[in-house]
């Protein structure tokens, strides 16, 4: 199993400079590479999803799919985005794969954002924490592959570097379940 394109390299990036929080970033590249694109967000209604949402509807995008398990995040996104009809909010827990290949199918890309990111939470439940962070990235993976989504843009965390505490762990198998798409038959 692969997602297309193969991956052929990867970098380290901060994604609130990415989209525009103190560094000058080249808009023009940025919507050339997004104009037109239909693209999914995991973890829509958290503070790195929204951050994705709002910079990308401000490029000529096609359609914005913004998925969360959280619906008073979702319902607030919804409230924010609701004079752009490019936006389809969704109620969607990642966990349960079943919808998402749904979801995903037209897509050409998904940024998954979508995470348990609390330290003191995820040494509370470190299963719970687990089941979202790989299993879920593991979900999306396999959804994103199977509607021929283009490009998955996984965001992780400085945790996962030699990690000590469930959180970073849990990213670092993320990370791992990623590395392993090229490998999966």
């Amino acid at each position: 199993m692969r997602i297309n394109p193969k991956i052929t390299y990867r970098i380290q990036v901060d994604i609130f400079k990415m989209v525009g929080c103190g560094v000058d970033v080249n808009c023009n590249l940025l919507a050339g590479f997004y104009e037109g694109k239909t693209i999914a967000i995991t973890g829509a209604g958290g503070s790195v999803g929204q951050l994705l949402t709002r910079r990308l509807l401000q490029l000529n995008i096609r359609r914005l799919i913004a998925i969360d398990i959280d619906p008073t995040a979702l319902r607030a996104l919804s409230t924010q985005t609701a004079n752009d009809p490019r936006v389809q909010t969704v109620l969607q827990d990642i966990t349960e794969a079943p919808k998402l290949a749904e979801l995903f199918t037209g897509t050409e890309i998904v940024f998954h954002a979508a995470a348990q990111k609390h330290i003191c939470i995820a040494e509370e439940d470190p299963i719970g924490t687990l089941r979202i962070n790989a299993f879920g990235l593991a979900n999306v993976r396999n959804a994103a592959f199977k509607a021929g989504v283009d490009r998955l843009v996984f965001t992780s965390s400085d945790k996962a570097v030699a990690p000590t505490g469930t959180m970073g762990a849990s990213k670092l198998i993320g990370e791992r379940i990623l590395g392993s798409v090229d490998k999966v038959s």
